[in-house]
């Protein structure tokens, strides 16, 4: 997963990197800032719960 399409996921989530995504993904705010700015890479678990998570997310969106 690329630094763009972790704060991507972030968006469609509704998270702050230092809120939610770090509780989710057991992580420290300082960690998700250091994925999202491409500091450190994301674990390919993390990326892979994520990804579940946003996939789940449209499928279940109301239609309109």
């Amino acid at each position: 997963m690329t630094p763009a399409r972790f704060r991507e996921c972030l968006t469609v989530v509704g998270w702050s990197q230092a809120g939610g995504a770090a509780r989710f993904l057991g992580r420290t705010g300082r960690q998700m800032r250091r994925y999202a700015s491409g500091e450190s890479p994301i674990p390919d678990e993390d990326a892979a719960l994520l990804e579940r998570l946003v996939a789940w997310i449209e499928e279940n969106r109301p239609r309109r």
